[in-house]
């Protein structure tokens, strides 16, 4: 894998948000690695669509992608 200097992995493939819904533990861990460093990774591709996914999943906002009180997107 190679890094760019954000921190993005441009060879990381993009998963969809169904993909995320059906795999909590990947899901999981994309969220943890986003949420550790959110100033490079938040508005990459797999990190918003890990977010959507639990946002679906659990009918609840994700306080990865929201601000705390916050009900929509950033």
């Amino acid at each position: 894998m190679t890094r760019s200097g954000c921190g993005y992995d441009k060879e990381e493939k993009t998963k969809t948000v169904d993909w995320y819904k059906a795999n909590k533990a990947e899901r999981e861990e994309k969220l943890a690695e986003c949420s550790n460093n959110p100033g490079e990774l938040r508005k990459t591709p797999n990190c918003v669509n890990a977010a959507i996914a639990a946002r679906q999943n659990f009918s609840r906002p994700s306080t990865y992608l929201l601000g705390k009180g916050n009900t929509k997107l950033q």
